[in-house]
């Protein structure tokens, strides 16, 4: 099933709109490519959803932030990218 252009370009504004406007105090910039970042994309929304918050994911300058609502969430992401032993640090 094709999704229509008006719809992608509506989705990609509130996208664009919701990241713009949000904090970005629980942030980590991480250091990941292909593969390795899919998995990290799916740990954040584990993470997330077991936190109960919300999470959003953009470019960095070098690397992929990653934001939660939450501090407690983010501290399980870093946890997370330790144990995979992928580099981050604070966005």
């Amino acid at each position: 099933m094709a999704m229509s252009f008006p719809f992608l370009m509506a989705m990609n504004s509130a996208f664009q709109l919701r990241t713009k406007h949000m904090p970005k105090k629980n942030c980590l910039i991480v250091h990941a490519a292909g593969r390795q970042l899919d998995l990290l994309r799916g740990e954040a929304s584990r993470i997330a959803k077991a936190n109960k918050v919300d999470w959003w994911i953009d470019r960095a300058d070098v690397g992929t932030l990653f934001c939660f609502e939450d501090a407690n969430a983010t501290d399980a992401f870093a946890r997370t990218c330790d144990d995979f032993g992928v580099r981050c640090q604070d966005g």
